[in-house]
């Protein structure tokens, strides 16, 4: 046998070039990926079983890195900026204590968990020289999540009916139009960024590639904001590189191939449209399947153009071909402002398409057309009904979850919304000033962490994507939303790595405690998993009038979540069927006592009940939201009404 020696000054740079390429790449890479498309394909994790589970896995890997590796290195914004994300969800679970939904404030602390649990697991994990795995792996799972949803509209006989409630929008699998809409805007920046910005043809090709699916899968969503955060994500990009002017070379050659897809997309009207003909839709959804494909291959293509210079072009052609761009920039803008009549009139135009009426496609009318509004669509009412929230209690707020009920009392309309459209509004009407100051220390130091490493070449690229993911989540309800909230959090820790100096590894204590803390957490977490699945399958047993499995449910759903309001209801509905209607009022009593705002909690007490009990509860609910729909069998005489007031 021969023996092959292999010294050690040789043997150090092997065995570390394969631990990058090993546990250091592949385990973060394997976090970011799964939690993003495994929230994404769970409704993006709007539900709460999700965040049993998420935030379990995520908690529970956190503690057991914690335990088995004993160079975790944590910089002191890193720390910060966990230990502000577990101050806010725990200021959630503590404001029940005077929130007008206790149930709701514990609900909102227990989807935080699984915010804690994707920032702590990504922090824990990367090292700055492997961090490069999490924007590709986050990248990755946009695709793939954003390549079904596009596949629903370019395969329409194969795919099942439009939801109702999202009409003809795209939006499965998150559910939800506009926040399909962010997760492709999230990586067409991506793609376009690490396109633009890798240093090898490959890699390049690749993050090119999909982008005109991406764009098309954007705008079969007919969403606005998305737009927005694009463009500021874009403008963030090119404040943070030192080679805007690559980037921006970079960026017009992907341009067209992005362009002609959202063209053809925007002019296959079968596909705009919910009442064309379904032959005619699959048709025009093949070939424009075709059409992407070969822009994918454009897009590719033209991201291996930059290679193809071997020299880069002297100072005085740079100057010539940046005074061009900036000439075609005060040209287009000049023209922008003729046609729209000024800064002024530009400025008042906005202001009044933006609280003009919500824009109503008619039936079989172009869904395109929503695309060149303004309108808030009566997202200047939900903000009110925030500010006044916050006014009433400026320190406290009303507490966690909240929000819904607020507006159900105040609302202007008989719009029903759960949220305020508004992560930072409804944060300042819910939790008050100490509730925004931790929000934006949370989300504001990865901001501050890549204006410190902005040299680096990825860093601009993942926070142009960052600011998006922040613009958007002031216009819409993306923190309800936890695939598009994580993706965001994953963006963070990458920021906040590539800001890490020299930190020393964390203490053996350090580790201990960290690890205790990540596990009760991960308890919380299960004990709401089990809670909440055994909600679910009470629901489905129910709905199958199964009453003695749903019963069975209903009662360990109580078990394992004694704070939550639904599981009381659904266990007193349960016993209504059952003809037991003294159970039924006890459990309605104490779903009431868990969320004393909710008005549909007192038309359920006014079912069980007679006499002057039943004239409250109807009154009560009416109090609480005024455009409330009383079915008949609730519905006060006027002698009835007035002896519920005079007691």
């Amino acid at each position: 046998m021969i023996e092959v020696t292999v010294p050690r000054a040789a043997a150090r740079p092997v065995a570390q070039a394969s631990r990058i390429a090993g546990t250091d790449v592949v385990q973060p890479a394997l976090v970011a990926f799964g939690a993003v498309a495994a929230l994404g394909a769970a409704d993006g994790g709007y539900f709460e079983p999700s965040w049993g589970w998420a935030a379990t896995v995520l908690l529970g890997l956190t503690a057991v890195v914690l335990l088995v590796r004993g160079d975790v290195r944590l910089s002191t914004p890193e720390l910060a900026t966990l230990g502000a994300l577990a101050a806010f969800v725990g200021l959630s679970a503590l404001s029940a204590s005077w929130s007008l939904t206790s149930s709701g404030s514990i609900r909102e602390a227990f989807r935080g968990l699984v915010y804690i649990g994707a920032l702590a697991a990504t922090l824990v994990l990367l090292r700055r020289r492997s961090a490069f795995a999490v924007p590709w792996a986050v990248y990755a799972a946009i695709v793939a999540v954003s390549g079904y949803a596009l596949a629903t509209r370019l395969f329409p006989d194969r795919a099942a009916d439009a939801d109702p409630i999202a009409v003809y929008r795209l939006a499965e699998p998150l559910g939800y139009w506009n926040a399909l809409a962010l997760l492709a805007t999230l990586g067409l920046l991506l793609g376009a960024g690490l396109a633009a910005t890798r240093g090898r043809r490959l890699p390049a090709a690749l993050a090119a590639a999909p982008l005109p699916a991406l764009g098309a899968t954007v705008l079969f969503t007919f969403g606005r904001g998305a737009w927005v955060a694009l463009a500021a994500g874009l403008a963030a990009m090119l404040a943070l590189s030192d080679r805007r002017l690559d980037f921006i070379t970079a960026l017009l050659l992907l341009a067209p191939a992005v362009t002609a897809g959202l063209v053809a997309a925007a002019g296959s009207g079968a596909l705009t449209r919910r009442d064309a003909p379904l032959v005619q839709a699959t048709d025009q959804g093949r070939r424009l399947a075709v059409l992407l494909v070969v822009l994918g291959g454009v897009s590719a293509a033209a991201a291996l153009v930059r290679f193809l210079v071997r020299r880069r072009p002297g100072p005085t052609l740079r100057r010539l071909w940046a005074t061009l761009l900036v000439l075609v920039a005060v040209v287009a803008l000049a023209a922008l402002l003729a046609r729209y009549g000024g800064p002024v009139d530009s400025a008042r135009r906005a202001y009044d398409g933006f609280v003009a009426p919500p824009v109503r496609v008619q039936s079989g009318g172009d869904y395109t057309q929503r695309l060149f509004s303004l309108s808030s669509n009566g997202r200047t009412q939900m903000w009110r009904v925030a500010w006044d929230g916050f006014e009433e209690r400026p320190l406290s707020g009303s507490g966690a979850g909240s929000y819904e009920f607020r507006w159900a009392e105040q609302r202007p309309t008989a719009l029903k919304v759960r949220d305020a459209h508004g992560l930072y509004q409804e944060t300042l009407s819910e939790l008050g000033l100490p509730g925004l100051a931790l929000l934006a220390t949370a989300l504001g130091l990865p901001l501050a962490a890549a204006v410190r490493a902005r040299r680096s070449r990825t860093v601009p690229v993942v926070a142009g994507a960052y600011v998006a993911f922040l613009v958007h989540a002031g216009l819409d309800w993306d923190w309800e939303m936890p695939a598009l909230t994580v993706a965001g959090l994953l963006c963070a820790a990458f920021l906040l790595v590539n800001a890490r100096g020299g930190p020393r590894p964390l203490g053996r204590w350090a580790r201990t405690a960290g690890s205790a803390a990540a596990l009760v957490l991960a308890a919380v977490a299960l004990s709401g998993w089990v809670g909440s699945a055994a909600l679910t399958a009470s629901e489905s047993a129910a709905d199958r009038a199964r009453w003695g499995r749903a019963g069975s449910e209903a009662d360990r759903a109580v078990a394992w979540l004694p704070w939550s309001a639904e599981a009381r209801r659904r266990q007193g509905s349960v016993r209504l069927a059952r003809g037991d209607v003294e159970g039924a009022s006890r459990s309605f009593r104490a779903a009431i006592d868990r969320s004393r705002a909710d008005w549909t909690l007192w038309l359920d007490l006014a079912l069980v009940s007679r006499g002057a009990e039943r004239r409250r509860a109807i009154l009560e609910a009416r109090r609480l939201n005024p455009y409330a729909r009383t079915p008949r069998t609730l519905v006060l005489l006027p002698g009835e009404r007035s002896s519920a007031g005079a007691r």
